[in-house]
């Protein structure tokens, strides 16, 4: 009870971050000259390639469950437990753990396991890809994959899953949230040179203390 009770508020406090991180988003994000990106374009082509596909056609909900309990079990291993069991299947998952936090329980929601295996690849194979004419391709299916990953995510919050009750919902959806801005733009600079993380975080930081500083002056007005 205690725990949740910080959550929440841990959770209310981060709400300017979050939005200031929000606006710092689109800010790095929105550039207009990222849509003349043609890797921009076929990235994020993939993302709603999935979308409809999920909607209208099939999920890859093995593939998903596999991938979320499989963060579990890395999760665990760098928090420093033991993985003991480990189960994955077409309609649910599970690990268990000599341990677990809210890291453990709250990875799999904003780590796209198999969007960073393809990105992490690029360096390597960017130039074989070009060589052979596949480098869109592979940005689609890098872009698919980030849209499976939000997707399904979605689906899985409405359901109101085990892992963010332990943290409380509301602590679980603020994290989830501000840490998939974070993983996004990173994964976009991957993508183009016209997105800078550096930029993006400064930015954030900067209108985060805005709203903190709005918030301080606005109560200290009410108070006075």
């Amino acid at each position: 009870m205690i725990r949740k009770i910080v959550n929440i508020t841990l959770a209310v406090l981060a709400l300017p971050m979050a939005a200031g991180l929000s606006r710092a988003f689109a800010s790095e994000a929105g550039n207009i000259t990222l849509l003349l990106d043609k890797k921009v374009v076929v990235f994020a082509a993939g993302v709603v390639a999935y979308a409809v596909l999920h909607l209208f056609l099939i999920r890859p909900s093995f593939l998903y469950v596999f991938g979320h309990e499989l963060v579990h079990a890395i999760a665990t291993f760098f928090s420093g437990g033991k993985v003991y069991s480990f189960h994955a299947s077409r309609s649910s998952g599970r690990v268990k753990t000599s341990k677990t936090n809210a890291f453990i329980e709250l990875s799999p929601y904003f780590v796209p396991f198999y969007t960073l295996i393809l990105h992490f690849l690029v360096p390597v194979v960017r130039y074989k890809l070009a060589e052979y004419r596949l480098f869109y391709p592979y940005m689609f299916v890098a872009g698919y994959t980030l849209g499976m990953h939000l997707v399904m995510n979605a689906d899985c919050l409405k359901m109101r899953q085990p892992d963010l009750k332990r943290s409380g919902y509301f602590f679980s959806l603020v994290v989830i949230y501000v840490a998939n801005l974070l993983v996004v733009l990173f994964l976009l600079t991957f993508v183009t040179r016209d997105i800078s993380f550096g930029d993006f975080w400064a930015k954030g930081i900067r209108f985060s203390g805005d709203n903190y500083a709005y918030i301080w002056q606005s109560v200290m007005r009410f108070v006075g």
